[in-house]
This record gives C-alpha cells, sequence and structure tokens, in this order.
C-alpha cells in the first residue's frame, strides 16, 4: 500500500537522496519495496553502532560535495536513533531532497525528542512526505506535529496558538483543548487536506 506508493514517488522524482524513517520493523519491507520499485538506487540502511552510521553519513557527505556520487541515493533510518543522528542528516542539505515518515504517528507528541529531532531534519529536506493509516488516535492535538513536520506553513503558527485559534480551551487550567470551535472547522480541514492526499490499498494496486 502506501510503501509502495512513497517508492513510486521517490523514483517520479529522481531526488538525490531519500531519507525513510521508519519503525525498525519495516525496514526490510522498505528494502524490498525499494529493490523492485527503484532499482536504480543505491539502498544505503543506516544500521549498526551510532558511530557507524555517523561515519556512513559523514562519508556519504564528503562523496556528495566533491561530486563523486552520481546514483540516487534511498536511506532508511529507525526512528529510535534519529536524535543521535540529527546534525550529520542536517548537514545533506542541498542533496536531501525527499524526507519520508512512514508510521507518522510517532512524530504525534510535539514535546517528544524524536518530533523535534524529524522537525529540525525535515527544515533541511526538499520535500517531505507522512504516511499513515491513523493520523489521529482519537486527540487532534496529534495532527499539528506531524504535519508541522510536512510543511511548517500549513498552520503557519506555533503550537498553542494554533490551539487557541481552532480550539475551545477549558479543563482545570483553562488552557486545555477540550472541543473544536464550530466555525473553524471548515478552515482547519481545508488546510489540512491542501498537504493531504487519502489512497486505499485498491487505488494503489
Amino acid at each position: 500500500g502506501k510503501t509502495r506508493l512513497a517508492t513510486d514517488i521517490a523514483r517520479t522524482l529522481k531526488p538525490r537522496v531519500t531519507l525513510i524513517l521508519c519503525p525498525k520493523i519495516v525496514m526490510p519491507q522498505w528494502r524490498c519495496c525499494v529493490e523492485n520499485v527503484f532499482p536504480e538506487a543505491e539502498l544505503i540502511e543506516l544500521t549498526g553502532p551510532v558511530r557507524t552510521r555517523r561515519l556512513t553519513l559523514q562519508g556519504l557527505a564528503t562523496q556528495l560535495r566533491a561530486g563523486a556520487w552520481t546514483k540516487p541515493v534511498v536511506m532508511t533510518l529507525n526512528y529510535d536513533v534519529l536524535h543521535l543522528l540529527t546534525d550529520d542528516l542536517v548537514k545533506l542539505q542541498g542533496w536531501l531532497d525527499l524526507m519520508i515518515a512512514d508510521e507518522s504517528t510517532r512524530l504525534k507528541s510535539r514535546t517528544a525528542r524524536v518530533s523535534k529531532a524529524a522537525h529540525k531534519v525535515a527544515k533541511a529536506a526538499r520535500r517531505r512526505l507522512a504516511l499513515t493509516g491513523t493520523p489521529l488516535g482519537g486527540d487532534l492535538n496529534d495532527l499539528w506535529s506531524q504535519l508541522q513536520y510536512q510543511d511548517a506553513h500549513i498552520f503557519n503558527a506555533t503550537y498553542w496558538n494554533w490551539v487557541r485559534k481552532y480550539f475551545q480551551l477549558g479543563g482545570w487550567s483553562g488552557r486545555d483543548p477540550v472541543g473544536l470551535i464550530p466555525a473553524k472547522v471548515p478552515d482547519l480541514v481545508e488546510r489540512m487536506y491542501a498537504a493531504a492526499f487519502r489512497c486505499t490499498k485498491t487505488g494503489v494496486d
């Protein structure tokens, strides 16, 4: 489904470097899809000790700067170590043409270490794609961080400005989002779907 669609998009865009963030358990699935759908790309699986991963990224950056690397590169990285490699990934700015966050609900918490790291690397990427079958886990707050990763200009606001614009506030502190402001729902939906596309497995097949 979404893995195949994202790989098709990557091959169509012909990015110089693609970074795929994903849970460790689905890395073999990405490997299989890239090898079959985007065979002309060099697949780099960032696994092993952090030092090894860092050296791999530094070596790639050196070759890209020297013009010694001509093949498209697809890198896969599990979310758990993203925060340890953030600075090295940011140094790929200028070559990092596509960043894909698979199971993007891993980024739903705006204060989580992984979300902050993803937001930082996303600023260095020319294009960003978030993939998820369940963007909401029952809390509309899950949206902000995922869409902030995809495009900070969708709402063009800090988290609290976003909350004040779209939510009724209440709770013990008087600052907790307790429900949407009905008059703001059309604008929220329009902005969200300006950067979102719903795809079914049937549509991909």
